[in-house]
């Protein structure tokens, strides 16, 4: 995916691009294929920037998957949790009649508990299931460009925030447990296997 350059000429012709914001970014890979990550303390202009996108592009699908990674965002302010309150409420019919699966990704902590208790106003409108890590939300998608498209968004995303979400939430099960705490157990909070956990954490020394 190439960058945009701004949101005008991303929604003009989103297919294979990306568009940046202060503490997000969107993403679209395929007609049927998008999604967000965003990051650090968005206030309510960053979420606002990004419900104008989303209802922009959103009726221009049809049956799509999506993935939203909140997995990096450190808390969230009260006035952008209201405008993503907002967002929900008054486009989720006519979203729900062209999204087909949404993945969601949410961060550890208090951000975390809060996005979670908003997720239910979702309801039964679509397929949509919460994870803990990109990699496995990727995957339940079962798409056969998503791996790549995996692979390009997790690059994109340290690249631009500088932050890996799976080393995030491994430093807060650490902080949890001062004794330590087993692969087994990091991967089932990741939501990955041991061996993909364990290639990581080789990669990264």
């Amino acid at each position: 995916m190439e960058a945009a350059g701004g949101i005008e000429p991303f929604l003009r012709d989103p297919v294979g691009r990306y568009v940046v914001g202060r503490h997000f970014f969107i993403w679209c890979r395929a007609p049927d294929f998008t999604g967000s990550v965003l990051w650090g303390r968005p206030e309510e202009k960053d979420t606002l920037e990004i419900a104008a996108v989303w209802r922009e592009l959103h009726p221009r699908m049809r049956a799509f998957d999506v993935v939203t990674d909140t997995s990096r965002i450190e808390s969230i302010d009260g006035a952008a949790f209201e405008v993503m309150i907002r967002y929900l409420r008054d486009t989720l019919p006519s979203y729900a009649r062209t999204v087909r699966r949404q993945a969601i990704v949410h961060p550890a902590g208090l951000p975390g508990a809060a996005i979670a208790g908003l997720l239910p106003t979702i309801g039964d409108y679509y397929q949509w299931r919460i994870f803990a890590e990109p990699r496995a939300g990727f995957d339940w998608l079962k798409r056969p460009d998503g791996a790549a498209a995996l692979d390009e968004v997790l690059a994109l995303a340290t690249r631009t925030t500088g932050v890996s979400p799976w080393r995030r939430t491994l430093a807060e099960l650490m902080r949890q447990a001062p004794d330590g705490v087993t692969l087994a157990a990091a991967a089932r909070r990741l939501g990955r296997s041991p061996r993909s956990l364990q290639r990581d954490l080789q990669e990264a020394s």
